[in-house]
């Protein structure tokens, strides 16, 4: 409408700019247009000194801004009764870690948290009918991460797996003002955990994607320090031929990585890979190369000479 905007338009604006304000103290951020916002508001890289009076960025991460008392939902249905399944696969085609950046009501303190526990989700069930965040403000105590629960609720068929997930996204990973930030041992010591938590939480993205179904997962931290504790997490499927195919090709590209560094070094040990070759040849698992490397390993091993005998 022309001369007039939802109140709420300029209220989201200026939790961004205030968020934008801290964490640009820290970082270089791009801010993302309305536009063209489909769900994250900046992009965000860690700044570091890289020399005498010069700085460089580094790794690279999402940020969704909240202000208020927000609540940050993915999937369940809309006005209309439409499941939002779009989320779900927005958040399966981001190739950057998400992080959650809070604005308190009263302007003071931007909290920042890692949403690594939703792709745990995603492992777990495939498509969720719905994640609900939630998380907390302690920032005294360690926190240890708690698994997601899970509730069944009433939605039409092919609704994903017709579940509502609750996910404690625990305590902040950073609290950040504009007072704290003023001291050079808090900024440098905040820099670090970011990108300590960003280099992590890329790899569960990445691993996402190469269909490698296991999160080595920050299990217990403190606000503003980096974590002491991690552990791993593995998906798995209990129904028979389940994943197998999927698993299995993106077992090759490694696979054949770690057998010709083998083979071509003369190591004995490439031998042992003759077994998984032959298991993943026998289930068209293979690529081009694998049928190759497979019948060279296994004629060295049958002559017992050296694995780069024949290359």
């Amino acid at each position: 409408m022309v001369g007039h905007r939802h109140e709420m338009d300029s209220i989201g604006d200026s939790y961004e700019s205030f968020a934008e304000s801290v964490l640009s103290r820290i970082a270089a951020l791009t801010r993302i247009g309305v536009k063209t916002d489909f769900g994250t508001d900046m992009y965000c890289q860690p700044r570091i000194k890289s020399g005498d009076r010069m700085e460089a960025i580094t790794e690279l991460c999402l940020l969704q801004v909240k202000g208020g008392t927000p609540r940050l939902e993915y999937g369940g249905v809309d006005a209309s009764g439409k499941w939002k399944d779009h989320e779900f696969e927005w958040l399966k085609n981001l190739w950057a870690p998400l992080f959650l950046a809070t604005v308190d009501a009263k302007y003071e303190k931007v909290d920042v948290f890692s949403l690594w526990p939703i792709w745990w989700v995603l492992w777990q069930c495939g498509t969720p009918f719905k994640i609900v965040c939630t998380w907390r403000d302690d920032v005294e105590s360690p926190y240890e991460f708690a698994q997601p629960t899970k509730e069944t609720v009433l939605a039409g068929p092919m609704h994903g797996d017709g579940q509502k997930w609750i996910v404690d996204l625990g305590a902040p990973i950073l609290r950040l003002t504009h007072q704290s930030l003023n001291t050079e041992e808090f900024r440098n010591r905040a820099i670090e955990v970011l990108r300590y938590w960003i280099q992590v939480d890329r790899i569960t993205v990445a691993r996402f994607h190469a269909r490698v179904p296991l999160i080595d997962a920050n299990y217990r931290w403190l606000t503003n320090q980096i974590p002491n504790s991690r552990q791993e997490l593995l998906a798995m499927d209990a129904r028979p031929g389940m994943n197998i195919e999927w698993l299995a090709k993106a077992l090759v590209p490694s696979l054949l990585g770690l057998g010709t560094h083998l083979q071509h070094q003369g190591n004995r040990d490439a031998f042992r890979l003759v077994p998984i070759l032959e298991w993943v040849e026998s289930n068209a698992f293979g690529n081009l190369f694998t049928p190759k490397l497979l019948e060279n390993l296994s004629r060295a091993q049958r002559e017992d000479v050296s694995p780069a005998t024949y290359i």
